[in-house]
């Protein structure tokens, strides 16, 4: 599959299980855990960017990245696990 499959020209967004996905997220999700490492931030800035990475969770769970990609930066990886478990939670109820 190439990425004009899954999103054709002109289309922003897709359905995956429930779940809309726009075109973009993994890239902005690489963006800013990079960003995160940016020991200048100010603490706005890095509210910004921790809020992002959590809003993406549920459409990165969709296209099942996690599922594929390894997250190797410890405050991200311990975002993204805090955030999957408040999902499972939310599904299971």
């Amino acid at each position: 599959m190439n990425s004009r499959e899954f999103f054709p020209d002109g289309q922003d967004t897709v359905q995956i299980d429930n779940q809309s996905v726009r075109k973009g997220t993994i890239g902005a999700f690489i963006q800013n855990t990079l960003a995160l490492r940016n020991t200048e931030l100010d603490v706005e800035a890095r509210r910004s960017i921790v809020s992002d990475i959590i809003t993406s969770v549920a459409s990165m769970k969709a296209t099942k990245a996690f599922e594929v990609f390894e997250i190797r930066d410890p405050e991200v990886k311990g975002l993204v696990e805090q955030q999957l478990r408040e999902l499972a939670s939310i599904e299971a109820s």
